[in-house]
């Protein structure tokens, strides 16, 4: 995807600072300058163990060691990242390549090299979601012939992506443990498990197919395996790597599994340190091993057989004395703990400054909760997720406000992604606090940027129309309009349906077998080119429309990759006012929008994952990606690097927020069965039970019983070094909160915090109120601006907006605020000389309100609701009648449009077309009762008068007796006008205007007006009609010239009438109290 890039700048991460080195304390200074042996340092959070292997890092090159000669290992590519640029800015000598990876990257690189060197072909790394598709498609025929024995229960379950799942995990933990598929049938009959015979089989299958595998695709585990047994096996490469690295750091040597530490120490030489805390450690669900770390220093032992030094680092520069004490407290419940010296840390950050009360009380008027501060530790038991938000969001502003605290200084921590962050996120969105949520958690497929481009990719892949319709079902119809490539909205969409309906070809129904409803019309005008449709009213599904062209086309060129396709649907996706959406989400993402940033970062994810994919299966058809991604269910892996987010809060997991600090940190939804989550994993084929095996010192097979005990007492260890690591990301303020409402209960860690802050009970409080800055701003412009507020109420308030103003609360600024500045414009409506288009349908509105006839006929209409879509049909079917249509065959059409109206099921939809058929009934008999001539039905016309044009259609023209013509409308509405407002009907009157003056163009010779009338079809057995007598031509002339001069005028004025009952824009009326905020 080689395409060119303009205008963009670089921008330094504002986590680095390449000129500031550490002032070290006596300890720090100790573990730097250790040379000549293996050195395990252990440290707890915020003792600056990453700082330390930096500055040791440094002082190695500032001894003469070339950098290229260094080797530091970390576990994760982000922290790699800023590890090697802080280091690589500090050196003026350039190297070669990174100093810092993860492992994962040294084994690939190390692979790829030597296969380089030896003219073979290099490998390719399948990502998780890869490995995940790759077993899948295995296990669909593995399934159908049984050759493994699953149990015959099982069966229907093995070609599930959940099963794959599962087995994924089992292979990836007996690979990173050197357990082969014959050992995994052996541990089948000594640890008593059956599944793991079948799953032997299958584990020797999954093997055979890679080893044949003619592109070298590794997995992850393999990756390393492969590693391990290359230098192994090759002492000139082993000693070359180990003359090639005189020093070697590892960071976070808590999250390597054994497989790991295999490689590491083939690495390590005299010049090694491990960087440690078992506490820490987040990664066993993959096989980390943090028990293992007491083995360390002896199994790194120096040249003499001495084990590695071990050097504690007891300093907490981090946090404050409060959250460091609470932390050391919670550390101290780990069941399994070979190592807890390096846990008695104590604090090195100066004690924040507190009120004379040990306990801090935020009163205000609303009910008690148990809420509870002590320093900087808050705790609070909420009775929802939504009051728990407000909660939140409460605090976190007034730290904004208070403290100055940028809100990108602040995060929210949660022990899983699910309804809870969507609940965070919509609340303090809707209080005015910006947030930004990590978007690794979820899927590609499911993120709204990108499921669309998937969707017109895979249109276009297919090489069949009837392929593409199938794909195209109501439900991707609606997703594809509703979507950001579109720029439709539910209105839009109803809009385009009722146009479809009156456009379709009526007179042909009866010779359709089966009558297409509006998502077969819209899926057939989406494959086919739109030139001829309305574009205003179309334009959401022409942008779908040409961007399936486009897919189509890209996907018909030679050898044609999924990557093309969707790189030609992003460059040619257009917004709503014509630019294109790449430029639209950076512009917005450059001001600020964390969602226009998170939507251009789903779409690097996903370019960075069809190159891997295009790299990695060099044969694969061009629409095996596209199936690939939408199989995939776990999150995208990716390396791409994201774009650094400013001035939000964070809400992501307590994994993701490995390794990061904040000023403030919410702990949130700390229930019991939530944190901590004591489901058993791996439940069904035992891959953890197979981590356990392999990572504890067993020395004879453990009954089911035991096994399940030391899993779960594990399983709550891992829990509560989720928390611990979530705890300590605080560096100044702490937050904890859970909810109590329905069978929720705070857990057992939310009660330790509360057992350790408070040993005589958590007192019970008030819950602050939340006001968010539009309601603040409010209140205190109110006492602004009211003549009778105290004096000092009124130099409070002011003093106030002026505070919030500075703070960035533009609200607060009367500059801004509604009504203080200059009308924009008084210029009229439409220019003096300027040409005026009148309706007669909305002559009624203007003169009953002036303001909702503007409001309506400039956007503020509803869209057409089900009685105007059978107004509409009934007035289709009502003009049948000149051509001789009698009540049956009228009815009989109804049936068959009926479906096509899509106006529901059930009770209410066979209701209303009872009714309609009722309505039809009536219609063809008062219709046969006229003693008039039936003209013309729908009949056009149009005249002017002075500058204003008169154009409309009448529903019946009719001959008098008497040679003059009269106007019909007809009206399904149930309720009639009173028969004194029918004889000043103005749009009736303008119809007979038209008569008079000529503008029906077929019967322009006949200008004898001889009345009107409205026919309600819907009203009593018969019908009612309304009717006004001939005009008065030269008085109707004059209404409709005011009636011109009103529409066209510069104001508009709001009139309590008849229609304000139903008024659809009562909102943004001045003297109804649901519009009255505005300002006149």
């Amino acid at each position: 995807m080689n395409k060119p890039v303009a205008n963009l700048k670089l921008i330094r991460d504002p986590g680095i600072n390449p000129g500031q080195r550490l002032e070290l304390s006596d300890e720090q200074k100790s573990v730097v300058a250790h040379r000549g042996s293996p050195l395990l340092v252990l440290g707890g959070p915020g003792t600056g163990k990453s700082a330390l292997m930096i500055e040791r890092a440094l002082s190695y090159i500032e001894e003469g060691i070339d950098p290229n000669q260094i080797l530091l290992l970390t576990f994760d590519r982000e922290r790699a990242t800023e590890l090697n640029d802080a280091i690589v800015s500090q050196i003026p000598k350039s190297i070669n390549g990174a100093i810092v990876k993860t492992i994962p990257a040294f084994a690939f690189g190390l692979l790829r090299a030597h296969a380089a060197q030896n003219g073979k072909k290099p490998p390719t790394l399948l990502s998780g979601a890869e490995q995940d598709f790759y077993i899948r498609e295995l296990l669909g025929p593995s399934a159908i012939s049984n050759l493994a024995g699953w149990p015959e229960e099982l069966l229907a379950a093995v070609k599930t992506g959940a099963f794959a799942r599962e087995m994924r995990d089992l292979i990836m933990r007996a690979t990173e443990r050197g357990i082969n598929p014959d050992q995994l049938a052996h541990l089948s009959s000594s640890e008593n498990f059956p599944l793991w015979l079948p799953a032997s089989k299958f584990y020797l299958e999954y093997t055979h197919s890679r080893t044949i595998d003619e592109d070298y695709k590794l997995d992850p585990s393999e990756l390393i395996i492969n590693a391990i047994n290359l230098i192994a096996r090759n002492e000139k490469l082993h000693q070359e790597l180990r003359d090639k690295y005189k020093v070697v750091l590892v960071d976070e040597y808590q999250e390597s599994d054994p497989a790991h530490r295999s490689l590491i120490k083939l690495l390590s030489a005299q010049e090694l340190t491990l960087f440690a805390d078992p506490d820490l450690a987040v990664g066993r669900f993959r096989g980390a091993d943090p028990e293992g770390v007491s083995r360390a220093a002896d199994s790194f032992a120096d040249s003499n057989g001495n084990p590695a030094k071990i050097s504690y680092l007891l300093k907490n520069y981090r946090s404050t004395v409060e959250i460091n004490n609470l932390t050391v407290s919670i550390a101290k419940g780990f069941r399994y703990s070979r190592i807890t010296d390096h846990r008695e840390r104590v604090c090195e950050v100066k004690q924040s400054k507190k009120s004379a009360q040990s306990e801090q009380v935020v009163e205000v008027e609303q009910d008690k909760k148990a809420i509870s501060l002590s320093g900087e530790i808050l705790t609070a038991r909420l009775e929802t997720a939504h009051e728990e938000a407000r909660f939140i969001a409460h605090h976190f502003h007034s730290l904004h406000l208070g403290e100055g605290i940028p809100y990108n200084k602040m995060a929210i921590i949660l022990r899983s992604p699910g309804a809870r962050t969507a609940t965070l996120r919509r609340t303090l969105g809707a209080l005015g606090i910006p947030v930004a949520q990590d978007s690794n958690s979820i899927p590609l497929i499911l993120q709204s940027a990108i499921s669309p481009m998937i969707l017109i990719a895979r249109i276009g892949l297919v090489h069949s129309d009837e392929r593409r319709r199938e794909i195209l079902n109501p439900e991707n119809i609606e997703a594809l309009l509703l979507s950001p490539f579109a720029g439709g909205d539910p209105l839009t969409l109803r809009r385009m349906r009722y146009t479809l309906l009156k456009m379709r070809d009526v007179e042909n129904v009866e010779t359709l077998e089966k009558p297409q409803n509006t998502h077969e019309i819209l899926r057939d005008l989406l494959l086919t080119p739109m030139a001829d449709f309305d574009w205003n009213e179309f334009a959401a599904a022409k942008r779908i429309s040409d961007l399936i062209a486009v897919a189509v086309k890209a996907a018909n060129r030679k050898a044609a990759q999924s990557e093309n396709v969707l790189w030609e649907i992003w460059d040619n996706a257009l917004s709503d006012d014509g630019r294109k959406i790449s430029q639209l989400w950076q512009s917005a993402a450059i001001e600020g929008d964390s969602s226009a940033d998170s939507n251009l970062d789903a779409v690097l994810s996903l370019f960075e994952a069809a190159a891997r994919h295009a790299d990695r299966y060099p044969g694969a058809s061009a629409g095996a990606f596209i199936k690939q991604i939408e199989s995939e269910v776990i999150e995208a892996d990716t390396i791409a690097t994201r774009a650094a987010r400013t001035g939000v809060v964070e809400i992501l997991t307590a994994h993701s927020a490995k390794g990061r600090e904040w000023d403030v940190v919410a702990v949130a939804g700390v229930e019991e069965g939530r944190w901590p989550n004591l489901k058993a994993r791996g439940s069904l084929l035992g891959s953890e039970r197979l981590a356990e095996i392999a990572r504890r010192d067993v020395a004879a097979a453990r009954s089911e019983s035991e096994h399940l005990l030391g899993a779960a007492s594990a399983l709550l260890d891992d829990e509560r070094r989720l928390f611990y690591n979530a705890l300590t990301r605080a560096r100044r303020y702490l937050f904890l909160t859970s909810t109590t409402g329905g069978e929720e209960q705070p857990s057992q860690f939310f009660a330790e915090v509360e057992d350790h802050l408070y040993p005589t009970g958590a007192p019970e409080l008030k819950l602050p109120t939340y006001l968010p800055p539009a309601l603040l701003v409010a209140k205190l412009r109110k006492i602004a601006e009211d003549s009778t507020s105290k004096p000092e109420d009124f130099a409070a308030a002011v003093t106030l907006l002026k505070t919030l103003d500075k703070a960035g609360i533009s609200a607060a600024n009367p500059q801004r605020w509604y009504g203080a500045l200059p009308l924009s414009t008084d210029a009229p409506l439409v220019a003096d000389g300027e040409p005026l288009k009148i309706s007669p349908s909305s002559l009624e509105t203007l003169r009953k309100c002036s303001l909702k006839w503007v409001l309506e006929n400039h956007g503020g209409r509803d869209g057409d609701s089900n009685a105007q879509l059978l107004g509409s049909a009934f007035h289709e079917l009502a003009a049948r009648v000149i051509n001789g249509a009698n009540v049956n065959e009228l009815t009989s059409e109804l049936k068959i449009l009926w479906s096509k109206l899509e106006l529901g099921e059930g009770w209410s939809e066979s209701k209303e077309r009872d009714r309609a058929v009722e309505m039809l009934v009536k219609f063809t008999n008062w219709h046969q009762q006229r003693p008039t001539q039936l003209l013309a039905v729908e009949e056009s016309f149009s005249f002017t008068l002075g500058r204003a044009l008169i154009k409309g259609s009448v529903d019946r023209l009719e001959l008098a007796v008497d040679g003059s013509l009269i106007i019909v409308d007809l009206k399904t509405a149930k309720n009639v006008i009173s028969i004194p407002d029918g004889k000043e009907h103005a749009q009736l009157a303008a119809y007979q205007l038209a008569v008079a003056e000529g503008g029906f163009k077929n019967f322009a010779d006949n200008k004898t007006p001889g009345g009107a009338l409205l026919y309600y079809a819907a009203d009593g057995k018969k019908g009612a009609d309304r009717k006004q007598a001939p005009i008065n031509v030269e008085t109707v002339r004059g209404e409709i010239l005011r009636d011109s001069e009103l529409m066209a005028a510069a104001k508009f004025i709001a009139t309590e009438n008849s229609l304000c009952r139903t008024c659809g824009v009562i909102a943004s009326c001045p003297i109804k109290n649901e519009g009255r905020s505005l300002f006149s």
